[in-house]
């Protein structure tokens, strides 16, 4: 009997068609239309995004092209911000409101000349997002200025009268006629004497500065120091780091056992080198300390460890500074670099306050960990791991670490 069901629901199937017959004119239409109806909101708002976002940005070159501020102006919100990094007002600046935003179109648009403002295709198009628990669509977009190119992030919120600016970023990207290097590839090197220096000798002599100062001396060799490094290096700029540890990524590798990032992976990314994909979302010390050695031997840079920053002056008349640098032989080094760029951590000296009632015994009975950040949590805990009652205070309510038993 299991064998007649496949043929019993074939010959029912045959037999409805028979009584069903097509007749009604326009059916298939109307299924279309049924089948476009029954796509959810959301999917209709991620259809439509690019378009609208390519809309506003068309109107907003626009009223720039023509010099109308005001008409560029209303297509933010009454209270809407736009945040600019260099691109127009050549600092870090924002302009909250419709005023303001208008106050510095009025005085940038002339030296500035905005143009080409588009949706890059190999970017993240443009989507309905959640910021801040409000829905909007936020749409990645490059554009040119007289001095080069620039990129930029807006949110886009809907009022009775269409989607208007809620947020906007933009940054300059590049100057015109500084191109960073990797952009143009070298020829390739055809020497052909085996008894000539090779690459890894160039560099070797390049790290010694044998017979050269470095046109900047970057102090401190973590995040922001490999940063601004690299990107000079790619502007032909020869760049110095000093740092006073003894290898590289010791600024992390030496810190407390359990140590991991507080930010995620994705917004500590290096320039030109992001991390791997298989990186986990909160990096530990140690591997990141790792990465900080392999990203200066990839990006051929050049890093002096065990080297402090001794003493240093500018000099107004050869618009140079006078630096003196300390190495850990004892040895010490005047340097003549036109430029000199702090980076050093904001945490990288310990501070301990002297307060009231606080034991200066090197083991105390119990340790009291002021503020509620996550660092504080993480030392409360590793405290207790280690039989040390540990009790954390803030001004506000906050998450409570036990204390252990003594």
């Amino acid at each position: 009997m299991a064998g007649l069901v496949p043929a019993i629901h074939v010959f029912s199937v045959a037999v409805l068609k028979t009584w069903m017959p097509d007749t009604t004119p326009g059916m298939a239409a109307a299924e279309a239309r049924r089948t476009r109806n029954m796509m959810n909101v959301a999917e209709r708002k991620q259809t439509n995004a690019p378009t609208e976002a390519q809309r506003w940005l068309a109107s907003f070159e626009s009223a720039l092209q023509t010099n109308d501020v005001y008409a560029a102006a209303e297509l933010f919100h009454a209270d809407g911000l736009w945040r600019d990094v260099l691109a127009f007002t050549w600092t870090i600046q924002t302009m909250s409101g419709r005023a303001a935003i208008a106050a510095t179109l009025r005085e940038t648009l002339a030296r500035t000349a905005p143009r080409n403002f588009h949706i890059p295709t190999k970017r993240t198009p443009p989507r309905w997002v959640t910021r801040a628990g409000t829905e909007a669509i936020e749409a990645l977009f490059a554009f040119e200025t007289a001095f080069g190119r620039g990129a930029g992030v807006v949110r886009l919120t809907p009022d009775s009268s269409g989607l208007r600016a809620w947020t906007i970023v933009t940054t300059l990207e590049e100057l015109r006629g500084h191109e960073e290097a990797f952009r143009v590839r070298p020829e390739p090197d055809s020497t052909r004497d085996f008894g000539a220096e090779n690459w890894s000798d160039r560099l070797s002599k390049a790290r010694a500065y044998d017979d050269r100062d470095p046109t900047v001396i970057v102090v401190g060799g973590g995040q922001a120091g490999l940063s601004i490094a690299a990107r000079l290096h790619q502007h032909g700029i020869d760049a110095l780091i000093v740092d006073r540890h003894q290898r590289i990524g010791d600024n992390w590798r030496t810190r407390y056992h359990s140590l991991t990032l507080h930010n995620e992976v994705h917004v500590n990314h290096l320039p030109y080198l992001p991390f791997p994909p298989t990186f986990p979302v909160y990096i530990p010390k140690d591997k990141l300390a790792n990465w900080f050695e392999s990203y200066v031997e990839a990006m051929e840079l050049k890093f002096w460890t065990g080297t402090e920053l001794v003493a240093g002056r500018y000099d107004e008349k050869s618009k140079e500074w006078r630096v003196t640098l300390g190495r850990t032989d004892g040895s010490e080094r005047v340097m003549r670099p036109r430029h000199l760029s702090s980076r050093p951590a904001s945490a990288a000296f310990p501070i301990r306050p002297s307060c009231p009632g606080s034991i200066p015994s090197p083991a105390p009975k119990c340790i009291q960990a002021t503020s509620k950040t996550r660092s504080h949590g993480k030392v409360a805990r590793r405290l207790c791991s280690a039989a040390a009652p540990a009790a954390m205070t803030s001004r506000r309510s906050c998450w409570r670490t036990a204390p252990t038993s003594p």
